[in-house]
């Protein structure tokens, strides 16, 4: 890491710093809401997200938002299976992760199968245009 003649880091590093800071925040958040959490074939919940962002992440690196959909990637089922709030993910991770958490949040008051069908709705349209 290169310091500064005053001390400081460079403000590279410190973008650098903050992405860890977030990423590690989004870890703990995800293993402490989705920790009792299983998946119907009896796998740890938290792996899907983990493989989510491990997806994400293997994108292109050089694309700025990145970092805000990889932060999604992780966060993404966080507001619809766990009491992690709406509120909680603004605060913690500002306005452009919080949106695309959302938008990933499917509504509970509908029916499963409901949901589902907006979901392949969408998958049609993204694979056709």
């Amino acid at each position: 890491m290169s310091v500064l003649s005053n001390g400081k880091c460079s403000n590279a590093n410190q973008q650098v710093i903050k992405k860890i800071k977030l990423r590690n925040k989004a870890n703990k958040i995800i293993e402490k809401y989705h920790k009792d959490q299983f998946r119907k074939d009896g796998e740890k919940f938290v792996n899907h997200p983990i493989r989510v962002s491990k997806i994400i992440f293997s994108c292109d690196k050089n694309h700025p938002p990145l970092e805000i959909t990889y932060l999604a990637g992780l966060l993404h089922d966080t507001i619809e299976d766990t009491e992690y709030t709406k509120q909680a993910l603004l605060a913690d991770f500002g306005e452009d992760v919080h949106k695309i958490v959302m938008e990933c949040t499917e509504d509970k008051s509908k029916a499963w199968l409901e949901r589902k069908k907006f979901s392949n709705k969408e998958y049609f349209y993204i694979h056709t245009f």
